[in-house]
């Protein structure tokens, strides 16, 4: 698995039958991008280019997808053009999904998924989406991505799917913002309508905050906030930066409740089209790439939207500033009840607790 060095540098769709994962897999003529760079050739005559395309989720100029891209642009120097990775970002080749679905099938061979959807595959995920699971990002890294306890739930995961996992990108944490409610700890969100996404432990969450949980799509979050339909939600200060959500909001609180977690996979089939040599110089580059550039690029992106947001009028509290341990507490009295009761995830969590010493 990748080391641990988080903070030490702070569809269906392929062309037509030239652009595949991996083979050479049609795809619909209306979706192709209109101009295509002709592959380099290999300096292997032995063995066969591979065009390989990646399904990502976020919009071309966000951290994670510039990442992406360099990462592909050097893999593909660095086997001498063998190895050419197409990289479609903002959900082009459909949604999150359809987009594991198409890589677990070959018709991509790489693709970005948060916890929610690959949760779907193997529900034990489910588990390291409850409220402070971790307590830092690099906790979260550390367990998810570099310990014996992530082999083992990437290996089981493999062999459920098909897809092997590559990395693990921290892409923010979960925080609570309100408009006119000032929240100095759980106390005072008793009654609030809180925005959730539309699943139980997400309810969950918010009822153990004292909150009232209301689903709302995403697409029509800033317009519920707006009409006073809710009266905060929670979303990483990136994403309340991107989609315009403070200009409805005046308060921001480093809850960080939850960590967004997303990760990179390939499709084992067109892993096992590597050499051992090329298998290589993939992971030395995602740890380069995947890892330690794209940090180098997420964390002014997220100083630049906090800059933004405190000029616009937004209070940004920290958590020395309101009382993150009844968070703490609020959250850990609503796992013991009910998700301990739950063999699978109470393996999970105490094995977390016990690693950490929560």
């Amino acid at each position: 698995m990748k080391r641990n060095r988080f903070f030490a540098l702070c569809l269906a769709f392929v062309m037509t039958l030239s652009l595949a994962a991996c083979g050479n897999s049609e795809v619909p003529a209306d979706s192709a991008p209109a101009e295509l760079e002709e592959p380099k050739s290999s300096e292997n005559p032995q063995l066969e280019v591979l065009e390989w395309n990646l399904a990502a989720t976020l919009a071309e100029d966000h951290p994670m997808t510039i990442a992406l891209n360099a990462f592909a642009d050097a893999f593909a120097e660095e086997t001498a053009g063998r190895v050419q990775i197409k990289v479609y970002p903002n959900m082009m080749l459909g949604s999150e999904t359809e987009q594991v679905e198409m890589a677990r099938a070959g018709t991509a061979a790489m693709v970005v998924g948060g916890l929610s959807t690959l949760a779907v595959y193997d529900d034990g995920l489910s588990v390291y989406s409850l409220p402070y699971i971790f307590r830092s990002y690099d906790d979260c890294e550390e367990y998810l991505s570099d310990s014996e306890y992530g082999d083992n739930i990437w290996e089981s995961f493999r062999q459920l799917t098909n897809l092997r996992f590559v990395a693990l990108e921290l892409n923010g944490a979960r925080c609570l913002s309100t408009k006119n409610v000032q929240v100095q700890s759980v106390k005072d969100l008793n009654g609030v309508k809180i925005r959730c996404m539309d699943a139980p432990l997400w309810q969950d969450v918010f009822t153990a905050f004292g909150a009232v949980p209301v689903p709302i799509a995403f697409t029509e979050l800033y317009v519920a906030l707006q009409t006073g339909v809710v009266e905060g939600q929670d979303n990483p200060i990136n994403v309340s930066y991107a989609q315009k959500f403070y200009e409805v909001q005046k308060n921001i609180y480093k809850t960080e409740h939850n960590y967004n977690t997303t990760f990179v996979l390939i499709n084992d089939d067109c892993w096992n089209q590597l050499t051992a040599d090329e298998q290589a110089v993939f992971n030395d580059l995602v740890d380069e790439y995947l890892y330690d550039y794209y940090y180098e690029l997420y964390w002014p992106y997220e100083g630049e939207a906090i800059q933004v947001m405190e000029e616009a009028g937004v209070r940004i509290w920290e958590q020395d500033e309101f009382d993150i341990q009844s968070f703490w507490d609020a959250a850990d009295g609503m796992i013991n009840e009910k998700y301990m009761t739950n063999a699978a995830y109470a393996d999970s969590i105490n094995s977390i607790r016990e690693y950490f010493q929560y």
